[in-house]
């Protein structure tokens, strides 16, 4: 099953980590990055984990037995 969410930045910009890829990004001071979650397999979808780390202008995103999409919010891929 897919889930998904929006990250915000409200007021400042926010660097985005997604990890194990290493991948990185800026989301701007009012924008935003849309990020899909599908579990590696359907049978293992209650092993798939997504942890959120948050530091004062730093999130990690990090990924266990699932897979990762995230876009800005033109809809341009984020490349994770």
């Amino acid at each position: 099953m897919k889930s998904r969410f929006r990250l915000y930045a409200r007021e400042q910009e926010l660097k985005v980590r997604f990890e194990p890829s290493g991948q990185e990004t800026t989301v701007m001071a009012g924008d935003y990055l849309d990020i899909s979650v599908w579990p590696l397999r359907a049978d293992q979808a209650d092993d798939a984990e997504l942890t959120l780390d948050y530091w004062e202008d730093e999130m990690v995103i990090s990924q266990d037995w699932c897979l990762l999409y995230a876009e800005d919010s033109t809809g341009m891929d984020v490349g994770v």
